[in-house]
Formats: structure tokens, C-alpha cells, sequence
């Protein structure tokens, strides 16, 4: 379980000091960070007060230990397993007294996004809203365009829903893969820079050869594509963890 930090007297942390770049898929499929920060002692701050770091999309969060004010330190991993896809993810920045008054927050960065982000449009499945009457999604993929996730926008925050709930995310999202990976080799321009993500992003969940075998087999339309295509969404499946996170959002949840 997370600690919790008591936020009395905090400072405010300029996002000038703050630079973070979001990730779009290592080996595993799973977006990862890389965040640099300015000299915070500079803000009157004790050298050995702890840094921390939380990504975090709604509901959905991390915390990763960032060293102290006089010795930055990442951590070697910084994947975000527990970050819920389909919106940008924003980060927190936190300097946590560590000798006096222990957990004392001393000062905060919130709402940081990463640089030059609009990290909805570099999801290869953008997410929007529209009136589906009573589907409460739809996959559009217009002829030889980008593929779109359509959720419904007559039931109020259904979209955020969607981002909040593992098990939702889990039960559309794979299905709407699928459907989209259908649609790839049909594109007006195949070497259209959305065409060119979905290629990393196959490589990046189910390796270069069913990259290839999907964006690449001419006209065949056989079994094989399907075996690739399926090989994607099981893959996607395993990396994103949708019942573990939501058991673990019930754990929390009772914890509170």
C-alpha cells in the first residue's frame, strides 16, 4: 500500500524544473518514462529530503523513488504496468521530509505532462466520443484511414469510465485491436505515419515477424494472419493485466 504524505506548509515545484518524456512501448509493449529534474535545492529544500515520482491516469497510479533532493537518482525501471492506456498520462513530483517530520510533504509538482505531449494522438487507437444511440461502442475505420475507438457520449462520463476500469478496458479494448488490426493492410498509404506506430507497435507487443506477417503478406488473407492477429490481442492481454489491476483497485479500495 502506498503511504500517505501529510501535505501541511508544501511548496509549490515550478514545471519549468520538471521534464518528462513519455515512452510509446519497449520490448513488452508497456510505455515507459524518462523525467529530468532542475535543482529543487534551489527552492530552499533539504538536500536529504526524498523525491518521489507518480504517474497516474485517474484512478490508475505508481509511485517510483527518485533519490534525494542532493543525490537524484531514478529507478532503472520506470515501465508503467499499472497506468491504464488510451488517455496521457500525467505526473506528480513530490519532496518528502525524511529526517524531522517524517512524510512531511515539502513540496509538490502536480498536472505535469510530458514535453511537447498530446499523447492521445500517438495512441495507435485514438479515443473519442460521438452518439452511438444505444451501442455503447464502435470501432470506426473508414475505408484505408485511421481506426478510430468510438465510445458513446450520450451516458455521461463513459469515456472516463472506460480509462478508470480494468475490466471495461479489458472486455472493449482487445476486441477493438482485433478489429483494427483487420483493417491495416487496406491502408490509402501504407506508409502513413499512423500505419508506421501500429508497425511499432505490433513489433513492440508480439515481436517484428508478426509485425511483418500482419502489415506485410501481400493479399493473403488466410489463417496465419488470423494466428498473428490473435497472438497480438493474447499478448496485449497478458502485459496489460486487466483482472489483476481491477483486484487490486478492490484491495485498495478496502483498504481506505
Amino acid at each position: 500500500m502506498k503511504r500517505t504524505f501529510n501535505f501541511t506548509g508544501r511548496k509549490s515545484i515550478p514545471h519549468d524544473l520538471v521534464s518528462v518524456v513519455v515512452h510509446s512501448g519497449g520490448a513488452d509493449g508497456v510505455r515507459s518514462f524518462d523525467m529530468r529534474l532542475g535543482d529543487l535545492s534551489s527552492l530552499g529544500l533539504p538536500a536529504g529530503a526524498r523525491i518521489y515520482v507518480e504517474p497516474y491516469v485517474k484512478s490508475s497510479s505508481m509511485r517510483f523513488a527518485f533519490g534525494t533532493v542532493g543525490s537524484v537518482l531514478p529507478p532503472a525501471d520506470r515501465s508503467l504496468t499499472e497506468i491504464d492506456e488510451g488517455a496521457g498520462v500525467l505526473f506528480r513530483v513530490l519532496v518528502v521530509d525524511a529526517s524531522e517530520k517524517v512524510g512531511r510533504l515539502l513540496a509538490l509538482a502536480d498536472k505535469v505532462a510530458p514535453s511537447g505531449d498530446e499523447q492521445q494522438r500517438d495512441w495507435v487507437l485514438p479515443l473519442i466520443t460521438e452518439d452511438l444511440g444505444e451501442a455503447v461502442w464502435r470501432l470506426d475505420a473508414p475505408d484505408g484511414t485511421q481506426p478510430r475507438l468510438v465510445i458513446n457520449s450520450r451516458f455521461p462520463g463513459l469515456k472516463q469510465r472506460l480509462i478508470d476500469d480494468p475490466i471495461m478496458m479489458g472486455a472493449i479494448l482487445p476486441v477493438a485491436v482485433r478489429d483494427a488490426l483487420r483493417t491495416l493492410r487496406d491502408a490509402d498509404d501504407p506508409e502513413a505515419e499512423w500505419v508506421s506506430r501500429w508497425r511499432r507497435y505490433i513489433a513492440d507487443v508480439a515481436g517484428q515477424e508478426t509485425a511483418e506477417r500482419i502489415l506485410d503478406n501481400g493479399e493473403d488473407d488466410g489463417p496465419e494472419i488470423e494466428d498473428a492477429i490473435s497472438r497480438v490481442c493474447e499478448r496485449l492481454i497478458e502485459r496489460r493485466r486487466y483482472v489483476s489491476r481491477a483486484l487490486k483497485q478492490r484491495e485498495t479500495a478496502s483498504d481506505a
